[in-house]
């Protein structure tokens, strides 16, 4: 009874069982005008008409001896037949008009139980339009008075202004927390250089390196942020080709063990035996167990063991990073991959980053049509990547 096609369909039978109901009363109303109009003569000789009950106005009873009878002329007849066309001609205009009163009536009713709901959702649509992202519109049927259409379109249009708000919410987030991560590199620079141009610091190699060192913190910083950019845009272009994951895996290895060398930290590499075959973008795949190592790097005290594991499980390649460092607390379990999220344990440790890294592996790794998951194991924490060896990589 709540679906509209069904309010529908019953208000037009109602409509048209009412106006017959209304015709047909007015008819009997005709015969019965038509009934009392003749003389008493001839209402004497004739039944009285039946109610739409089907009993009569006027008992009848029995007669005694022979039936009366009533002359009638030609003209008389007439006269009678004129009076009974006329009344069923005003009987059936009077039923037409009341049945035309009560469809408008069920009409006007009608049409208000429809719209007032949507003119709910769309007065909740001009506010939405005029920056009030916090409007709802009632969802419930005593709230609403709709039909299960109505409501459904309400609940989708508060889907849709929940995701504006959050959206809009984590959009200032952002821009808040990509300042501060621009202003922290800035600043240290400025004070250097301004130090340098006191002359209260030496111009020597060593100042040189640093500012060089947060030259490359910004540059990468903007890079990471445009990378993002692209990735939400759609525009970031990826370049497939076949690659054999083994020797990819095994290059990058090879390329970071002297960061955790220096560190103190030892980096194993566990692989199968045969190579494994994948149309992947090589560079940007690099990129994402890039990041991952950095990441774990950062929360490895010596000595301590960071391992890489590729597995091929059926139409997946997997790829985990395992650390030995304090594991990732309850927060970070489900927001490791937010813009911009450090885990309040690490940072309060002193572990540095802008918190863009694993963003920029979840956004790589779906575009290569796979997906990327964290978690704890028995030592610290482990990130583990899928990904298609099929190759479902989104191309732009």
């Amino acid at each position: 009874m709540r679906r509209l096609s069904v309010r529908l369909a019953l208000a037009m039978v109602g409509t048209m069982v009412l106006s017959l109901l209304i015709i047909a009363g007015t008819q009997r109303l005709a015969e019965y005008r038509s009934y009392w109009s003749l003389p008493e003569e001839a209402r004497s000789v004739l039944p009285p008409p039946r109610s739409w009950l089907g009993l009569s106005f006027d008992k009848v009873l029995p007669q005694r001896g022979p039936p009366p009878r009533y002359q009638l002329d030609g003209s008389g007849a007439a006269n009678i037949f004129a009076d009974f066309r006329k009344f069923q001609d005003e009987s059936f205009y009077l039923g037409v008009g009341l049945a035309s009163l009560v469809t408008l009536g069920l009409a006007l009713w009608l049409s208000r139980l429809i719209a007032r709901p949507v003119s709910v959702v769309s007065s909740a649509a001009d506010r939405l339009a005029k920056g009030d992202l916090a409007v709802r519109v009632p969802t419930t049927p005593a709230q609403l008075r709709s039909s299960l259409e109505t409501q459904r379109l309400s609940e989708s249009f508060n889907s849709m202004a929940a995701s504006l708000e959050r959206y809009e919410a984590e959009r200032k987030a952002m821009i808040a927390d990509i300042a501060h991560e621009l202003r922290t590199p800035l600043t240290a620079m400025k004070l250097r250089l301004q130090a340098l141009e006191d002359g209260l610091l030496p111009l020597d190699v060593k100042e040189v390196a640093s500012l060089n060192r947060g030259a490359d913190l910004l540059a990468r910083l903007i890079e990471d942020l445009r990378t993002l950019s692209l990735a939400d845009s759609g525009r970031l272009e990826l370049r497939p080709r076949d690659t054999d994951l083994r020797r990819l895996v095994a290059g990058i290895i090879e390329d970071q063990e002297p960061r955790f060398t220096a560190k103190g930290v030892r980096l194993e590499l566990q692989t199968p035996d045969g190579p494994v075959p994948a149309k992947v973008d090589a560079d940007r795949l690099t990129q994402v167990v890039g990041n991952l190592l950095d990441n774990a790097l950062k929360v490895t005290e010596e000595p301590g063991l960071v391992r890489v594991t590729l597995t091929h499980a059926g139409p997946d390649a997997v790829i985990g990073v395992a650390d030995s460092g304090p594991g990732l607390s309850d927060e970070a379990l489900t927001k490791a991959f937010d813009r911009f999220f450090q885990d309040r344990d690490l940072r309060h440790a002193g572990a540095p980053g802008s918190g863009l890294g694993l963003a920029i592996v979840d956004a790589l790794v779906k575009l290569h049509g796979g997906s990327v998951r964290a978690a704890n194991h028995s030592d610290g924490a482990l990130f583990e990547v899928t990904v298609p060896v099929a190759g479902r990589v989104t191309a732009v």
